[in-house]
């Protein structure tokens, strides 16, 4: 079964990019680049957000997400496909099984 991953922000031509790295650890992932997040929510196991490509806004609009359903949250500095993948990575690591 994979696990559902919310990626806020990043590069949206890096979209399948983003995916393949996911789907490479089990992980099945929704991509929202820019605007604002769905009236509900989609249920994840893991939200990740690229702080740096990212409007104050959705990130906050995410932080409230985690905090309201318990849902971890990782922050990364770049929007590069590496870096989701070792963020993505440590993750599934420490995931209970």
């Amino acid at each position: 079964m994979s696990r559902p991953v919310l990626l806020i922000g990043g590069n949206g031509g890096r979209s399948a990019l983003y995916r393949g790295a996911a789907a490479s650890l089990g992980c099945d992932l929704l991509h929202i680049e820019k605007g604002t997040l769905p009236p509900t929510p989609p249920r994840v196991a893991l939200i990740v957000v690229v702080a740096s490509v990212c409007s104050h806004p959705l990130r906050e609009a995410a932080a409230r997400l985690a905090e309201l359903r318990s849902i971890p949250i990782v922050y990364l500095r770049t929007a590069s496909v590496s870096a989701l993948r070792k963020a993505l990575a440590e993750e599934v690591a420490h995931a209970p099984a």
